[in-house]
């Protein structure tokens, strides 16, 4: 049994502050997650654990003892998705006031999302990052995935418009999985086992990638250079964020990544993640 206890002193205020840079920001969501993920497996154990999480007022969305008011001081935006199963601040190990979070299924790009960056960037300057943050099981890269390979499917959607957007959006990525997967696996690689799930799975990534590549593209037309865009899923079983492969070092670190700088690094890093994918896939059987 694991009981977690959020604990707040008004006599003795923690202060924690806020990351000054991208690099600090990314830190901090990665020791968060880390955190998060090793709490979370405690759970496989038969002892009771007691854990005891120490938080400030500013934590729990409470003005501050010494002005009585709070202010909106997020040091990261969030794009991610609806679903239910990945609460950002919590796989993050973030609290209230820490980002600033859009979720939207598939955490695709669409005008009001752009629109709640570009507010974000103009009226909150503790902001120091922009997170991407896909999720393996995502059901609108499934659904893209099912109209990529079986088109009339898609006529399924003719009258729900909304739907379609989303899954318009992420059809790119699922082509560009495909082609990566066939880099890596070889011209075969639609007839070898374990495909579909590679091709789930690498558009996961690729999607993420694209919108964050969008996004700092978007941040250098508004002159944002300062600002850092980074993206990686969160592995629903493992808890973990990042995305494994891709950093030869570090196979497994949950770790986020800066959006490759080109088309062809950009393909040749989905390509590697594909080729990680089919080891270790065939690793597991």
């Amino acid at each position: 049994m694991l009981e977690l206890i959020y604990r707040y002193d008004p006599d003795d205020p923690i202060k924690q502050p806020l990351p000054s840079t991208p690099a600090e920001a990314i830190t901090m969501l990665e020791a968060g997650n880390a955190a998060f993920a090793s709490l979370m497996s405690s759970l496989d154990t038969a002892t009771t654990q007691t854990h005891v999480i120490p938080v400030s007022a500013r934590d729990l969305g409470l003005p501050e003892p010494e002005t009585g008011s709070l202010s909106q001081d997020p040091f990261a935006i969030v794009i991610g998705c609806a679903d239910a199963r990945v609460p950002v601040e919590l796989v993050l190990g973030q609290a209230a006031n820490d980002l600033f979070v859009l979720r939207v299924a598939g955490n695709v790009l669409g005008t009001e999302v752009i629109g709640s960056v570009d507010y974000a960037l103009h009226n909150l300057p503790t902001v120091r990052l922009i997170v991407v943050l896909g999720h393996t099981g995502c059901g609108a890269v499934q659904a893209a995935v099912d109209a990529w390979l079986d088109p009339t499917s898609y006529l399924g959607l003719a009258s729900e418009h909304h739907l379609r957007t989303i899954v318009n959006q992420v059809l790119p990525a699922v082509q560009l999985a495909a082609d990566a997967i066939q880099q890596a696996w070889g011209e075969d690689a639609a007839t070898q086992p374990g495909w579909l799930e590679t091709l789930i799975d690498t558009s996961v990534i690729v999607n993420t990638g694209m919108i964050a590549t969008t996004l700092a593209a978007h941040l250098r037309t508004a002159g944002s250079s300062n600002l850092r865009v980074v993206f990686g899923a969160y592995n629903i079983e493992t808890r973990t964020i990042g995305i494994p492969g891709i950093d030869p070092e570090h196979p497994l670190a949950n770790r986020l990544m800066q959006p490759p700088s080109d088309p062809v690094r950009f393909r040749a890093a989905a390509a590697t993640y594909a080729a990680w994918h089919r080891k270790a896939s065939q690793q597991r059987s």
